[in-house]
């Protein structure tokens, strides 16, 4: 009897070896990857690229840079603004409307903007705008690739009421 009594404490303190061993290797990984913080970090990263892409967005559109606000848009990507009866489907469609938008943006302004990450490969931003006579709302919906970043999948664009 004394003998399955010292195989079962020799298993549990084998069991207790084990585990501490593992719980010290998970910590050692965890410093070495720079903490259990290491995914808001990588969110942190992917909304400043995010941030930044959104503000280059404005910057070209508000700039009248109709090429270069073009190498922001997604191949696939797809608009849809009050006015219009149907969604514009492809980035030379889109750039047919947003070009004339482009000459209605003269002195816009963005304010209440919001940038979301959805997850590690999407994101949605939100904001107002007054331009000229007109004001409304617009959201963006990124979608981010490892090897082209964060490229502009779908534009919603509303006026606000009476205008347009």
């Amino acid at each position: 009897m004394s003998s399955n009594i010292d195989q079962i404490f020799a298993f549990l303190i084998i069991l207790i070896i084990v585990t501490a061993l593992g719980l010290m290797y998970k910590s050692w990984l965890e410093k070495k990857q720079g903490g259990k913080d290491t995914s808001s970090k990588r969110e942190e990263i992917l909304t400043n690229m995010l941030k930044k892409k959104e503000g280059d967005y404005q910057k070209r559109f508000g700039d009248k840079q109709l090429d270069e606000l073009k190498s922001l848009l997604a191949k696939d990507f797809s608009l849809l603004v009050r006015g219009i009866p149907y969604r514009i489907d492809g980035v030379n469609e889109a750039m047919k409307w947003l070009q004339k938008a482009m000459e209605e943006a003269s002195g816009q302004s963005i304010f209440d903007q919001k940038a979301t990450l959805i997850n590690q490969d999407a994101a949605i931003v939100t904001f107002n705008w007054l331009r000229g006579g007109s004001s409304g709302k617009t959201t963006h919906i990124w979608r981010y690739d490892d090897r082209e970043g964060w490229e502009l999948l779908h534009e919603h664009t509303s006026y606000n009421p009476s205008e347009k």
